[in-house]
């Protein structure tokens, strides 16, 4: 718990992904959160979470923007560096302002994981 709580205490994680997210104006203005979700798509941890997004299909874009961050690309590996990523996949609940409000651990997330931190 202590380190959810120290997650978001770190105003200089905060401050550039928010001018990342802002670009990515469509999630911003439709009131939805954005999931952000940091891989590598050629590692097969990352292409397992990919696909169990995929299957959630309609039940996660309903609820939150899916943005994918591929650390295979300079600006995906800013982003990473940014946001204080050092283990793929990971999966980062963000408002529309860019604030972090969870982060899931590093690793494969199943939906009903997933499901839970968007209710």
């Amino acid at each position: 718990a202590s380190a959810e709580k120290a997650a978001p205490a770190k105003p200089a994680a905060a401050t550039a992904p928010e001018k990342a997210a802002s670009s990515e104006k469509p999630a911003a203005t439709d009131g939805k959160e954005t999931l952000l979700f940091f891989l590598n798509p050629n590692g097969r941890p990352c292409q397992m979470q990919d696909s169990i997004l995929k299957q959630m299909g309609p039940t996660l874009t309903d609820k939150v923007n899916l943005r994918y961050v591929p650390i295979t690309q300079p600006e995906g590996r800013d982003e990473a560096r940014q946001w204080g990523i050092r283990a793929l996949p990971t999966l980062i609940l963000v408002d529309g302002s860019g604030k972090e409000l969870h982060r899931f651990p590093p690793g494969i997330q199943d939906s009903a994981t997933i499901l839970a931190a968007l209710n």
